[in-house]
């Protein structure tokens, strides 16, 4: 989709007509008066590079507003990632403001925005200067404040604006997207990026921008993105490794993984469609040709392995970046865009030692400091007031803080339901600027989900409207949102043709959301999904893994369907799970991470030998065999990931769903380090654990032992389900 120049007429006393150009070819030549007016006003922007501007514009994120006559009179700047979409800068000439420029360059904005399913736009805006009240006036509200710079010390105001995003029943896909269960990375996926040669130059060789690309690296060190380099990275460089193998530059290349290489022939068809989007006009064999075909290279590689983005500073690229996003789902970015708004240069606040996230219970101690942190997160007093900080502890609700080291990054507030009610509240309230955001959102999550009880309920969660990454996680997991509310359905029931209408009067109760009068058959579950009446009368239709979703974590049990069971040995259990030698409960469950961090995931990933990996699917469900020790099956989960691929990319791609060292992740790879990964999510342990030899006399397990995945049918799972609950 592309976005050209266009021109609306503001009905103003004077019908001031003004034309808001947006591609490079027409901004270029603004660009000096883009920088002139922006040191001008250095008071308000702080301070950029010129070559920032250059940047922006050559991505079609530096839009020009100009008069009839083809003056000059304003300019908005802009950028950010998936889900929020970030004002940099906006002016307008002083001769025009007040005839509703200002609105106009923001609309268009708001409309950019949604067209390409943003979430939110966010405008940092010092809290003493004037162009608040155009903020406000354009719907930007408040949710926080942060302190600025320490020469200034002014305190900034964050404003967003919250866009209209999926209605009830279309927070996984449209009304009109397919429903085949087709997939190429988790439910849950971190953000991985590949960066150009020209960067790492900027900072082995100290120049302008080497303290954003530092700033990366530190981001990356930090787990916040994942980096890697193309194969296309290793080839630019090898020469000039072999020439200077003390190099501080070969060295730190030597760090960080490499992509697997792709086929020659796949990554030729892509650099020949990429030529044409990027240098449509250069000829193959021109002077610059070698140069051109490695920068189509390394997007190339970028699109076939499925990373989200490219840093780069080349022009054609970034220029070329939007049709790339929407075309093939790649990213290309600048350093700055990468680091955290507001700042020239990434500091985290404090070395990022995963072990010292801790999450514990509140005391009335921690009345002070969690008050305080609501508050910085801009929640009103009657919401803290709901939270019962100052009552008396109650059985009823647990509230639980997150901290890293000292300082609190998450706070929740979780009422039990009753089989009165059958709803559940909770309060999550997490610091998403903080590089411990998205483990404190999956543990708080997670921490709803594992709540058992003997009937279906509803759990309501509230969050604060700047919480962009928590609403994204938590409709991916299940979630429905409606008038800011985020809502899901506890499901404690197997779901067969036995208590379909039981299941289906409780979500009509709750949501008002009608299900088929039957229970679809495995074959229309696999090929259609599940047809739902919303409380609109609006016929939707939702994937059979989305509605699983929804109905997290109990799954269907149509006829036909079939299990997986899983060997998987204790130390590597006890990481996925948690404690597998006491079954009573299961408080924390630690991550595979290179630490002992005591948080919950979402979605965890486990790595095999490539064997029997055809064995396993998007929806597939694997029941846990703890191996060599203890000897049980111990709990269900659902697949949501599978594939076979090199260490390298298991490195790289897996850092939210935990990954082990390299030196672990080499034990499971073949010869040529290969290895299979599959994530799961869902995962709740069996009222009984089943024996190695039970499982033996109900004919659960060949002759093999269950030394390797087994299939088991219908009728054994059903039996399986059966002794286990």
């Amino acid at each position: 989709m592309g976005f050209s120049s266009i021109c609306i007429e503001i009905k103003k006393a004077n019908l001031m007509r003004y034309t808001i150009l947006k591609k490079y070819e027409e901004t270029h030549t603004y660009i000096d008066q883009v920088c002139e007016m922006a040191d001008q006003n250095k008071k308000s922007f702080g301070f950029l590079p010129d070559s920032v501007y250059e940047q922006m514009a050559s991505k079609g994120q530096l839009w020009v507003a100009i008069c009839e006559k083809g003056k000059f009179r304003g300019y908005l700047m802009f950028g950010g990632k998936m889900p929020a979409l970030k004002v940099s800068q906006v002016y307008v000439s002083r001769s025009s403001r007040g005839n509703g420029l200002g609105k106009l360059l923001i609309d268009n904005l708001i409309t950019y925005a949604e067209d390409l399913f943003y979430h939110t736009i966010i405008a940092r805006v010092a809290s003493d200067l004037r162009a608040n009240q155009f903020w406000e006036a354009s719907g930007f509200r408040i949710h926080r404040q942060e302190k600025g710079g320490k020469t200034t010390g002014r305190i900034i105001n964050i404003r967003a604006y919250k866009l209209p995003i999926n209605d009830l029943l279309s927070t996984q896909e449209s009304e009109h997207e397919s429903t085949v269960m087709n997939w190429s990375a988790p439910v849950l996926s971190s953000r991985t990026y590949a960066f150009d040669l020209n960067p790492v130059f900027d900072v082995a060789k100290n120049r302008e921008h080497g303290p954003s690309t530092l700033a990366i690296i530190k981001m990356g060190l930090a787990g916040e993105i994942g980096l890697c380099l193309t194969p296309e990275f290793e080839k630019e460089t090898h020469r000039y490794i072999d020439k200077y193998p003390d190099d501080p530059m070969a060295k730190f290349i030597s760090m960080i993984p490499i992509m697997r290489e792709i086929s020659k022939v796949k990554i030729d068809s892509l650099v020949k469609s990429l030529r044409a989007i990027i240098f449509p006009d250069r000829k193959n064999n021109g002077t610059s040709s070698d140069n051109d075909r490695s920068d189509l290279s390394h997007i190339a590689y970028c699109i076939a392995g499925n990373i989200d983005g490219f840093i780069t500073r080349e022009k054609a690229l970034l220029k070329a970046s939007l049709e790339l996003t929407e075309r093939y789902g790649v990213s290309i970015l600048s350093p700055d865009e990468l680091l955290p708004e507001g700042e020239s240069q990434y500091i985290p606040k404090k070395e990022v030692l995963l072990s010292s996230l801790s999450v514990t219970s509140y005391s009335q101690d921690d009345y002070g400091d969690v008050v305080t942190f609501l508050e910085f997160l801009g929640i009103e007093k009657e919401v803290i007031d709901k939270l019962s900080l100052k009552s008396v502890g109650s059985k009823t609700v647990r509230l639980t803080i997150a901290r890293q080291d000292t300082e609190i990054t998450g706070f929740l507030s979780f009422s039990y339901p009753s089989k009165a009610t059958k709803t559940a509240n909770a309060y999550l309230f997490i610091d998403e600027s903080h590089e411990s955001a998205i483990g404190v959102i999956d543990h708080f999550i997670e921490f709803c989900f594992r709540h058992k009880t003997d009937y279906s309920f509803r759990l309501d969660m509230y969050v604060s409207e700047s919480q962009s990454e928590t609403v994204d996680t938590a409709v991916k997991k299940g979630f429905l949102i409606q008038n800011n509310v985020l809502s899901k359905f506890i499901c404690h029931d197997f779901i067969s043709k036995d208590n379909w209408s039981n299941v289906s009067s409780c979500l009509e109760e709750m949501f008002n959301l009608s299900l088929p009068n039957n229970m679809p058959s495995m074959d229309e579950l696999r090929n259609t999904g599940i047809c739902i009446t919303d409380s609109n009368q609006l016929f939707r239709t939702k994937s059979w893994f989305d509605f699983e979703t929804i109905l997290s974590p109990m799954f269907c049990l149509p006829k036909g369907r079939g299990c997986l069971l899983v060997p998987i040995r204790e130390n590597y259990a006890n990481g996925l799970i948690g404690d597998t030698r006491n079954h009573q409960h299961l408080p924390y469950q630690f991550s595979l991470l290179d630490s002992s961090e005591q948080v919950l995931m979402l979605e965890k990933a486990y790595f095999r030998t490539p064997n029997k990996s055809s064995y396993f699917s998007k929806g597939s469900i694997v029941a846990f065999y703890v191996s060599q020790t203890i000897k049980e099956l111990i709990g269900f989960a659902r697949v949501t990931y599978s594939e076979v691929i090199h260490i390298e990319k298991a490195l790289t791609k897996f850092k939210r769903q935990g990954v082990l060292s390299k030196e672990e992740l080499s034990k499971a790879a073949d010869k040529k380090g290969m290895l299979h990964v599959f994530t799961f999510d869902n995962f709740f342990e069996f009222n009984n654990r089943i024996s190695f030899s039970r499982a033996k006399k109900m004919g659960l397990i060949s002759g093999a032992n269950l030394v390797s995945v087994e299939k088991i049918d219908h009728v054994c799972l059903k039996k399986l389900i059966s002794e286990a609950f």
